[in-house]
């Protein structure tokens, strides 16, 4: 078990190579929520995640000795990101055991600091017993990495940034998978400020955590599912942060998928923060208003932003979809000259942007004389879409809408 003297021997320790990360205010979010919202803005850190904090810790405490035998770690998440790049500031030699699903493009940041990739199994689990197996034989150091004590430590020193940058919080709102983070922030906060409350977050699809600290005991566990939190899919819950959780963490929620889109999106337009799945998830719980009212004055921890932009496409527009921002109308109309600039000037008075438009004139099945218009349209937000419907209708489109 760590302690507050391992988290401040931390922060020392790595201050040189730290980023001491913002904490913003957030008026628009005050105000949706009635609340004073923080955001400790980890995205910021060096490699994108607060993940750089403990694997940066652990491996400054390498001895020359151990730095020539080397390390061998299994990855998830941003992990893989923050040891290669701990790795080369010590110069010591770093073998990353990944599952065979983690993108190539986090493969070749790794390989960039000169860390070696070796691709296992299909799960954070199958890599982990890889890796304790190589590194037993071939004589090489193992790194765990949510159960270190220093990676825990590390973590921790987010809070001490916390304490000093908002004196006044009320509660900490921490994203969980391992569980080194809330580990070291729960630490941290209860053995510093004690009436600070530290409420940990898991995505409902992915949650062993969250069951084991409502039934208090780590044989309740759920299997990973899919989640757009990816670097929160763990099955095994650690004992050691289990423990810890138990002894210190206030309450445990859990968010659904949808909501983990919304705050990803919200964060980008409201925000103007670039935020991954995983660190949208403190967001995603007030959303959900499962955070208790009398808390007046929360941080929410924006663990990382690694995000892939395919990824970041995908979910702008499902939310955006979901939202009725993007529309897809189909339009069966007379097929007589200007229609179609009829149609246009229609959409253009309530601001609404055509993405595609496609007219099919050859309707066999159809009334002689008319013509299908399949629209995908981009809303202002503002004008309700019913009132887009009911203008259309009143010019003779007969209108049919897809996707609710």
């Amino acid at each position: 078990m760590i302690s507050i003297k391992d988290i401040s021997r931390a922060q020392l320790t790595t201050a040189k190579h730290i980023t001491v990360t913002p904490l913003i205010f957030s008026n628009t979010f005050s105000s949706q929520f009635n609340r004073k919202i923080y955001f400790k803005c980890e995205s910021f850190q060096r490699t994108g995640s607060f993940k750089f904090r403990s694997a940066l810790n652990r491996f400054l405490q390498l001895n020359p000795e151990e730095k020539k035998r080397g390390v061998i770690t299994p990855c998830y998440g941003n992990y893989a990101q923050a040891a290669a790049v701990s790795a080369a500031i010590v110069k010591c030699n770093l073998t990353t055991i990944l599952p065979e699903d983690e993108s190539s493009l986090k493969k070749r940041y790794v390989e960039t600091y000169g860390a070696t990739t070796i691709t296992h199994g299909h799960t954070f689990e199958d890599a982990l017993s890889q890796a304790e197996y190589l590194a037993e034989t071939q004589g090489k150091l193992f790194f765990h990495p949510y159960e270190d004590p220093a990676m825990i430590a590390g973590a921790g020193t987010i809070a001490l940034e916390i304490l000093e940058q908002n004196p006044d919080t009320e509660a900490i709102v921490v994203p969980v998978g391992g569980g080194s983070l809330l580990a070291g922030i729960a630490t941290a906060i209860k053995e510093k400020k004690a009436k600070v409350a530290v409420i940990g977050v898991q995505p409902q699809v992915c949650s062993p955590f969250y069951m084991a600290y409502h039934s208090k005991t780590l044989e309740s566990t759920t299997p990973p599912a899919n989640t757009i939190a990816d670097s929160l899919k763990i099955a095994q819950v650690s004992a050691q942060n289990y423990e810890i959780a138990q002894n210190y963490v206030d309450d445990f929620l859990v968010v659904s998928e949808e909501s983990l889109i919304q705050s990803m999106v919200q964060l980008l337009e409201q925000g103007h923060l670039v935020v991954e799945g995983a660190g949208a998830t403190p967001l995603a719980a007030l959303i959900e208003d499962k955070v208790s009212s009398k808390y007046r004055n929360v941080t929410l921890i924006l663990s990382g932003g690694n995000v892939q932009t395919t990824s970041l496409s995908k979910i702008i527009h499902h939310g955006l979809a979901k939202w009725r921002r993007i529309i897809r109308l189909d339009i069966l109309s007379d097929d007589a000259p200007g229609r179609l600039n009829t149609l246009a000037q229609l959409l253009h008075q309530k601001n609404v942007n055509i993405i595609q438009i496609y007219q099919n004139r050859f309707l066999f099945e159809e009334q002689y004389n008319r013509t299908r218009i399949q629209l995908i349209l981009e809303t202002d937000g503002e004008t309700p879409e019913e009132e887009i419907l009911s203008l259309l209708k009143e010019n003779n489109f007969e209108v049919e809408t897809r996707g609710k």
